[in-house]
């Protein structure tokens, strides 16, 4: 009977530890390749999500108010979409090369681009509302309550437009954090200008977006930010990576860029040096001096 339970015994121990060794084996597997995971994840689904439609639809016809030429409020905001969306795709190449990261950033990934994927269709939706609006507009030749619901749909698609351009910002400075926290150590000129753009369009979007009506809105077009944002959007490319290697000033620069937040010294300049001290303080002069020189 001693035999017995000693046999019994052995057999429950064995089992146990094959269990155990197939509960790491999963968990092994299952953290394996997320970094390609998450990359995957991203990369197929955004190609379905017909951003650049979106953008060219609103872009093209939408108005601030019924029988106006454009919008600048939607124009503005259609270009910082445009510039996160291509500063995805660029930080996108990299999260494919990491070592593996942990299936809670994978997930963090993913989550953030499903907010973004969902604000999209709702854009989409209060876009099409507003065509619809202006079509019943233009049927009543711009009656006065027709003309008011054009208003309405418009303020409806910005905001709304501005809700997804927070999401997709966030998409954007997830792959970026992950990334840094892997192997990025200090990013490159292209990808820093990025990062520099979503700072500005943030600081914009702070400064003019503080309404609840186009009456509250600031006034863009003379915004000094975004005319900054605008000038940066152009002049940017006038530096490359391969020029880092031959020019020391924009080498301290890109240097001085890695040690700073980048959306705050980009947004809200005064604000951050205001926090700042030392080598810090100093690096985020430095690199506003280059910046107001040469951009």
């Amino acid at each position: 009977m001693k035999k017995f339970f000693s046999v019994l015994l052995r057999i429950i121990m064995l089992l146990s530890f094959v269990g155990i060794l197939v509960f790491v084996s999963i968990a092994f597997i299952n953290s394996q390749n997320t970094s390609f995971e998450a990359y995957n994840y991203v990369y197929n689904n955004k190609q379905t999500l017909n951003l650049d439609e979106t953008i060219e639809n609103i872009n093209n016809n939408v108005k601030i108010r019924y029988g106006a030429r454009d919008d600048v409020y939607a124009s503005f905001i259609s270009v910082a979409v445009s510039d996160i969306s291509e500063g995805i795709d660029y930080f996108l190449n990299y999260l494919a090369l990491q070592d593996n990261i942990t299936r809670g950033e994978q997930d963090r990934i993913i989550r953030s681009f499903d907010n973004m994927s969902n604000e999209l269709s709702i854009v989409n939706n209060a876009y099409n509302e507003y065509m619809e609006a202006y079509k019943i507009a233009q049927e009543q030749s711009g009656a006065e309550y027709a003309a008011q619901n054009v208003i309405a749909r418009e303020i409806y698609l910005i905001d709304r437009y501005i809700i997804f351009y927070n999401a997709e910002s966030l998409l954007l400075k997830n792959i970026v954090e992950i990334i840094q926290d892997y192997s990025m150590e200090q990013i490159s000129y292209e990808g820093l200008t990025y990062l520099i753009k979503t700072g500005l369009s943030e600081g914009v979007i702070r400064e003019v977006f503080v309404g609840e009506s186009q009456e509250d809105r600031g006034d863009i077009a003379n915004n000094e930010l975004a005319n900054t944002f605008y000038e940066f959007d152009i002049r940017s490319t006038r530096f490359s990576n391969k020029d880092v290697v031959l020019n020391e000033s924009l080498r301290t620069f890109v240097e001085d860029l890695n040690h700073l937040n980048i959306y705050s010294w980009a947004g809200n300049y005064d604000g951050y040096i205001a926090n700042l001290t030392g080598t810090t303080k100093a690096r985020a002069i430095s690199a506003k001096s280059f910046f107001d020189n040469n951009f």
